[in-house]
């Protein structure tokens, strides 16, 4: 790990007044920002050995115990699902800093130091209606063998807020670091990574978040991995959803989109899956076709007559990107299978204006011909 390049800085503290949690939090920013991580290669193939894993390699185990005790904490932790949660990955680490990988099997999830691939801590989860409750958690997250019950429960609803869910939320720093601050950041850093943005002197502090959990099930990777026979089966014995969004918000046919499986796209057409459905960030695979400048995508979502005249939050369709972008070629497509020139945005911009206000005179000159 680096070292903190200037020990004498002085970590600012935001008071209770100016942030949501209605307490004094410690910006941690200034030292967790600056620090990195150096891995060596048994690490960084451990790290990468996530990318494609769904946990099933981490269903039925437990932590290690020792003396063989089993710890055992009960706790009553509540968060929000986006409908049924289905077993897979809740995060996945990409990078150094990312200091864990988080699995759900149904019945529990496991946390897991992605440098490592240790499995320190699991809880066991009660699944309601679009919800899921933690019950009791087995292991724990510090190495130190001090940890307390009611920090473990903190914790274990830390990772559960910053890593699953992207909040930036208080670490409940150690007590006894309140008169190091610099000391608890670099704490902070070596447990949470660059998660760890702001901290809160409170080992038993417990926030809450109003998101919704999902989970990157096998049916994504088996996308991603372009085993149509695996998706085939999955999607005949009604093990998922046909157009569940994955963890990250993108839907099965963006998941095929971005990984270059075209004729995945169009077997999960044939498969029932909706190739216009929105992504979290409201957005349809031909828009981000059009993003990604992917021309054999474009070519098999037209092909399979994707819906031309969506459009996103902002009301921006296809053509208004591909007009914005100069993508002459993608528009000369698009106009043939009818798509408005003229279609108004949420402020009133038509893929016509955005093309003149960008200089793109070729797809001006196409609108132009169409008037």
């Amino acid at each position: 790990m680096a070292e903190v390049k200037d020990t004498a800085t002085e970590l600012p503290w935001i008071r209770y007044d100016k942030n949501p949690y209605g307490v004094p939090l410690l910006d941690l920013r200034p030292i967790t920002f600056q620090l990195g991580s150096e891995i060596e290669d048994g690490a960084l193939k451990n790290l990468d050995s996530f990318s494609m894993e769904d946990g099933a390699s981490f269903s039925g185990l437990s932590p290690a115990t020792e003396n063989g005790q089993d710890r055992i904490v009960t706790c009553d932790l509540m968060y929000n699902t986006a409908g049924k949660l289905y077993p897979g990955s809740l995060f996945v680490p990409e990078t150094p800093e990312d200091r864990w990988a988080i699995f759900f099997d149904g019945a529990f999830i496991y946390f897991i130091r992605s440098w490592s691939r240790e499995l320190v801590a699991k809880a066991a989860v009660k699944v309601l209606e679009n919800k899921i409750e933690l019950r009791e958690i087995e292991g724990a997250i510090l190495d130190s063998g001090f940890e307390t019950e009611n920090q473990t429960i903190a914790l274990v609803n830390f990772l559960m807020l910053s890593y699953v869910l992207g909040e930036t939320v208080p670490v409940p720093l150690l007590n006894e670091l309140e008169s190091e601050p610099n000391r608890a950041a670099v704490w902070a850093f070596s447990l949470f990574g660059h998660r760890a943005k702001i901290g809160v002197f409170n080992e038993d502090a417990l926030f809450s978040s109003l998101k919704e959990i999902r989970s990157t099930t096998a049916y994504h990777i088996a996308i991603a991995n372009n085993d149509v026979e695996s998706v085939k089966l999955i999607l005949n014995q009604n093990l998922v959803e046909k157009d569940l969004l994955a963890q990250d918000g993108f839907t099965p046919i963006h998941w095929a989109l971005y990984t270059d499986n075209f004729e995945m796209i169009k077997a999960l057409h044939e498969q029932g899956v909706n190739i216009n459905a929105f992504s979290l960030s409201q957005t349809t695979p031909l828009m981000d076709a059009i993003e990604l400048k992917s021309e054999k995508g474009i070519e098999m979502l037209l092909s399979l007559k994707a819906d031309i005249s969506l459009v996103d939050q902002q009301g921006f369709s296809a053509l208004h990107r591909a007009a914005a972008m100069g993508l002459v070629e993608v528009v000369k497509k698009l106009l043939i299978e009818g798509a408005d020139p003229y279609q108004e945005s949420v402020q009133g911009f038509t893929p016509k204006a955005l093309a003149a206000e960008r200089n793109h005179s070729a797809i001006v000159a196409l609108f132009t011909e169409k008037d």
